[in-house]
């Protein structure tokens, strides 16, 4: 059986990287909610158009999860709520 070498991360992102990121994601998440609706109501939800419609929009709430965490190990102190989640909030300065 193969080993696999497991490799430890060396860089983290800016808490600007993270708006840019969070804002990005924001706007996904709003269209694929909407698709997320349409499409099962179009085409049933146990169709497979609906079952992947669903499955994207849950995707894109486990990515929002995973970096809303991940803001926390990279910016500690500077840990700064509504970047993945909340309203869209312009903020260009630290």
């Amino acid at each position: 059986m193969p080993k696999f070498k497991i490799m430890k991360r060396t860089k983290k992102m800016t808490k600007q990287e993270h708006r840019e990121i969070g804002a990005e994601l924001k706007k996904i998440r709003k269209s694929m909610m909407a698709l997320s609706c349409k499409i099962p109501n179009t085409y049933g939800k146990t169709s497979l158009a609906g079952k992947q419609a669903t499955k994207a929009y849950y995707a894109i709430e486990s990515l929002r999860n995973l970096m809303d965490r991940q803001l926390g190990v990279d910016c500690g102190a500077e840990f700064e709520t509504g970047i993945y989640y909340g309203e869209n909030i312009e903020q260009t300065a630290d």
